[in-house]
């Protein structure tokens, strides 16, 4: 029975496994190591131990993309990054301050205004860099895309540039 179910899943996973592009396992060999790397000790690596666990979330969103041969622009991997960041920080700072450093040993590293600081800087970048993706009409990403044409709300009629333009309209007849 349940050399069966291994056949059948190996079966119906093989054609899948075909179709992946050859990158997407080197992210995902990135991803394993990184996440040895955090177990064997980078986890007691102050900051360090941040950037790892953010970006596991990268990595991930990226293979995604890979996997699912969708080309995404750097505005959108710098969003998912600095948001992952955000979030990890975030995760730190609670702990420290509702259950203390006894759990996790790196929070001893950390000051409650270090840790405010990262959250300030990283929800900092990310509005950044989400406006600046809102707002991009380039065609680049991973894979190097054909242009294409992109919506976004700053298109759209009822969006930012809808409401200029009515704006002026109104404006220029006084």
């Amino acid at each position: 029975m349940i050399v069966g179910i291994v056949s059948g899943a190996i079966g119906l996973g093989l054609p899948l496994i075909a179709s992946l592009p050859g990158w997407y396992f080197l992210i995902l060999a990135l991803y394993i190591g990184e996440s040895l790397a955090y177990i064997a000790g980078v986890k007691r690596l102050p900051v360090i131990e941040l950037v790892f666990v953010a970006s596991g979330f990268f990595l991930r969103a990226l293979a995604g993309a890979a996997a699912s041969h969708i080309a995404v622009s750097e505005w959108f991997l710098v969003v998912i990054f600095f948001g992952a960041l955000f979030l990890v920080v975030g995760k730190r700072a609670a702990e420290k301050r509702n259950v203390g450093e006894a759990n996790r040993a790196v929070l001893k590293e950390y000051t409650a205004e270090f840790l405010h600081s990262a959250l300030t800087m990283t929800a900092t970048v990310v509005v950044t860099a989400y406006s600046l993706w809102a707002f991009d009409r380039s065609a680049t990403g991973l894979v190097g895309a054909p242009p294409r044409r992109t919506h976004s709300v700053v298109d759209h009629p009822g969006g930012c540039r809808g409401a200029v333009h009515h704006a002026r309209r109104r404006i220029a007849r006084g």
